[in-house]
């Protein structure tokens, strides 16, 4: 996810505000694993998190200075707190995915642009699940397992983002390109639906 709006603060808080979404959502995703014992299965989650939520926000990141943008990641605190909330009321079976965003400014703002910057997170994330979902049918055992937790992290991460409500990305992509946005959404689904089922 990501916003438009110039912020001049450090390179340190950056940092710091992506540790701390990251060691969020290790804990949200894996606080399942957790308390019924399957701690094993943790350095996945950790992996998947690394994958789903660093490149997901760096492919945001890239493109917006690709775009001659300005962009940083910031973390939203609040967002930080509903996830630790329903992670530990739901015990793990939902938590809510947005810790924070890229801010991006730039003084040629299109909607075209604002679409492209969006769609490069979910479509990392989508990849990423998608190619793990085709290794884990050649895998077995803890390679198996952490190939499917890995990608159905990284599906989950790509279908919430492409919900058309703001501020997720994927409202950003059904306002500029309702097409481009129906395709990704409808291939998210249909791969969160083919982790449910397999």
């Amino acid at each position: 996810m990501y916003w438009y709006g110039y912020d001049n603060s450090s390179r340190i808080r950056e940092l710091l505000d992506f540790i701390s979404s990251m060691i969020v959502l290790s804990f949200a995703f894996s606080y399942n694993y957790i308390i019924h014992g399957r701690s094993e299965l943790v350095p996945a989650v950790i992996i998947a998190i690394t994958s789903s939520f660093a490149l997901h926000e760096f492919a945001h990141r890239y493109i917006a200075r690709a775009n001659g943008a300005y962009a940083k990641y910031r973390a939203w605190y609040m967002g930080l707190l509903i996830a630790l909330v329903l992670t530990i009321a739901t015990q793990g079976r939902f938590t809510f995915a947005a810790p924070g965003a890229v801010t991006v400014y730039t003084p040629w703002y299109s909607h075209e642009i604002e679409a492209s910057i969006a769609l490069a997170g979910p479509l990392i994330n989508i990849a990423i699940g998608f190619i793990c979902l085709i290794s884990s049918l050649f895998t077995q055992g803890i390679v198996h397992q952490y190939l499917r937790i890995i990608g159905g992290i990284n599906s989950f991460i790509a279908l919430f983002n492409l919900l058309p409500m703001p501020p997720l990305d994927g409202y950003k992509v059904f306002r500029a390109n309702i097409i481009k946005w129906l395709v990704s959404f409808v291939f998210s689904i249909l791969l969160w639906i083919a982790y449910l089922l397999s």
